[in-house]
């Protein structure tokens, strides 16, 4: 079993928290739509540099983004 992390449900959480769009959260960590859109369906993972300004348009600290993160591990089984 690998760990397979759901970055895309803290993404979509704290958005929903802070009562934003995601046009309007696209804006504030000047990136596409399209992009926040797939962060939050899981279909492409952020960069670090992402995440930093993922962490400061939520308000957070960044450890605090990334444990949040961490805490979403999920195990799921891949084929070997």
């Amino acid at each position: 079993m690998q760990p397979r992390i759901f970055i895309g449900k803290v993404i979509k959480k704290n958005r929903e928290i802070h009562k934003i769009t995601q046009a309007n959260l696209a804006e504030r960590c000047s990136l596409s739509l399209v992009s926040i859109s797939k962060f939050e369906r899981n279909i492409t993972e952020p960069s670090f540099a992402t995440i930093i300004k993922l962490a400061k348009a939520f308000e957070m600290e960044v450890s605090e983004f990334v444990r949040e993160i961490e805490e979403g591990l999920e195990m799921v089984h891949t084929p070997d």
